[in-house]
């Protein structure tokens, strides 16, 4: 009997991924590094249209927000850093973040000088960390431990929640937020993105595949 009671959550993670390769795999949206992250064991099912619409719709919105912060900041002359809370197999780091690095060869070869750790639920680069962590928990033991060696509390600071807050008790989502404001000191930003208003087509299509998984079905044998 399986009680592992966040493998339902876990799974969403799993559906975006294949949500998204169907939008890749369809021409909606154009992402060179999906495919990475995808299970070389197993079959997936393709979306339909209307999930495609939504893939796209999303990606795009989320990250026009995260470009404009990075514009933003460099108006300014200001450093930024990105946080993603409970990024799962998001691919944006090397979509977005890699896009404005400096022209330095050599600067931009360092993202791929990984540093696996934890038995590979940690990996350290010089501008990329991945890291394990409970949002659930207070972040002064958790997040924060984890955190504090990395960031630098000076610069710009932006936080990414997608699909990750309806999860939590609103306590503990105040609790992060409260944590990262009484820490950053320069200016801090945040991009939610978040489940509501479930009852339009778009919404009602995205819970029934949710009710049936992430259509992946391991291969026999």
């Amino acid at each position: 009997m399986n009680t592992d009671t966040d493998a339902s959550i876990r799974q969403t993670d799993t559906d975006a991924l294949l949500a998204r390769l169907s939008a890749v795999e369809k021409g909606y949206i154009a992402d060179p590094y999906v495919r990475r992250f995808v299970p070389a064991r197993g079959r997936w099912e393709p979306r339909g249209p209307l999930m495609n619409v939504g893939t796209y719709v999303r990606g795009r919105a989320v990250d026009g927000l995260v470009e404009g912060w990075f514009e933003g900041a460099a108006r300014e002359g200001r450093r930024v850093q990105v946080v993603s809370m409970g990024a799962g197999s998001d691919t944006r780091f090397w979509r977005v973040a890699v896009s404005v690095e400096d022209d330095d060869d050599d600067d931009a070869a360092q993202h791929t000088h990984l540093d696996w750790g934890n038995g590979g639920t940690t990996v350290h680069g010089e501008k990329y960390h991945l890291l394990a962590a409970d949002l659930r928990l207070g972040p002064e033991t958790t997040l924060g431990r984890l955190l504090e060696p990395i960031l630098d509390w000076s610069v710009a600071t932006l936080l990414l929640f997608e699909c990750v807050l309806v999860y939590m008790e609103p306590g503990a989502s105040d609790g992060i937020l409260r944590w990262f404001a009484g820490h950053v000191e320069g200016p801090l930003g945040g991009i939610v993105y978040e489940m509501f208003g479930l009852e339009d087509a778009f919404g009602k299509v995205m819970v029934e595949n949710l009710k049936v998984g992430a259509g992946w079905m391991d291969e026999a044998g």
